[in-house]
């Protein structure tokens, strides 16, 4: 069984639908993976969410973020309300 890391997180226990916010899981990690100046803190909207299923890896959630709509993997996230 695999344990939840901030290099390896599991995936969101339920998806946010579109209209909910959502947050970075893990905030201490935006610079180093370079989305703090990119996306900013956050909470974010959901405006739709994106199955990857088929390609066997968690869904995409798409949020509006300061530059725009971006698509971010769901393990990154967790509800923000």
């Amino acid at each position: 069984m695999q344990t939840e890391t901030p290099l390896f997180p599991a995936p969101m226990p339920r998806l946010p639908h579109p209209g909910q916010r959502v947050r970075w899981r893990h905030p201490e990690q935006l610079r180093w993976l370079g989305w703090e100046e990119a996306y900013g803190h956050g909470p974010f909207e959901v405006v739709g969410l994106v199955d990857h299923a088929a390609l066997d890896i968690p869904s995409g959630v798409v949020l509006k973020t300061r530059r725009g709509e971006r698509e971010i993997n769901e393990v990154w996230l967790e509800l923000a309300d």
